[in-house]
């Protein structure tokens, strides 16, 4: 028998409207690195709260309605993961502001071919 490990990945998209650019949340300020939550049993009995929890620790936004998760896909093949891993996909569009916590806003156009371009695209049809 088979056994999967289940990661819960949040794509956080913004927009700074006055600046025009478009913005993906990041654990890394120099490449994308989507947050990521283990789904253990917990997280399974309450993902919405869990995750969003886990965002306002990193104060991406002010306003807990911007942080409801929307589910965007159950496994994800645009996000490379370990063989047997399902890679679940949770989709957020908050305000943009700059004072977030251990995370950093990545630029982005949708012209230009990134790691996660196909998926960017993914959440921004679902949302």
């Amino acid at each position: 028998m088979n056994s999967f490990n289940i990661s819960c990945y949040c794509v956080v998209l913004s927009t700074d409207i006055p600046n025009n650019k478009k913005y993906i949340l990041s654990l890394d300020k120099d490449s994308i690195v989507l947050p990521k939550i283990p789904a253990t049993l917990e997280v399974i009995k309450n993902t919405n709260q869990t995750l969003i929890n886990y965002l306002k620790e990193l104060q991406v936004a002010d306003n807990d309605l911007s942080l409801i998760p929307q589910i965007i896909s159950l496994h994800s093949s645009h996000i490379e993961g370990e063989e047997n891993e399902i890679n679940t996909v949770y989709g957020f569009l908050v305000d943009y502001h700059t004072n977030i916590k251990d995370s950093y806003w990545i630029s982005f156009e949708y012209t230009e071919p990134n790691k996660y371009s196909n998926l960017i695209f993914d959440v921004i049809q679902k949302l």
